[in-house]
């Protein structure tokens, strides 16, 4: 789900490592398997969890800088059970530092 490849008429074009790519694409996999969908939009708003007719949607802001939208897809796995997900140790190291910046 590279959300980030696309080029709009006058937008810039935004790279993105391939580790932010994998990291970005397993965060929205992790989700999709608790049953969150998520989606790439482009409007006036942060990104975040919200529900929708009981759906829980995830939304990701196209234009926002991709460490922030890894930001806020990690606050938000770390509030969900993740008792029966597997969670790589790539991911479950991010996570660890996410609490650490928390506590900090």
């Amino acid at each position: 789900m590279n959300i980030y490849k696309k080029k709009r008429k006058g937008q810039k074009t935004v790279t993105i490592s391939p580790e932010s790519q994998l990291l970005l694409d397993e965060l929205c996999d992790t989700l999709k398997k608790l049953g969150i969908e998520v989606r790439q939009e482009l409007g006036y708003f942060k990104g975040g969890l919200c529900m929708v007719e009981e759906q829980k949607i995830f939304f990701i802001n196209k234009s926002n800088p991709v460490d922030l939208n890894i930001d806020l897809l990690l606050t938000q796995l770390k509030k969900e059970n993740l008792g029966n997900i597997f969670i790589s140790p790539r991911l479950r190291s991010h996570l660890e530092t996410l609490e650490y910046k928390i506590e900090a």
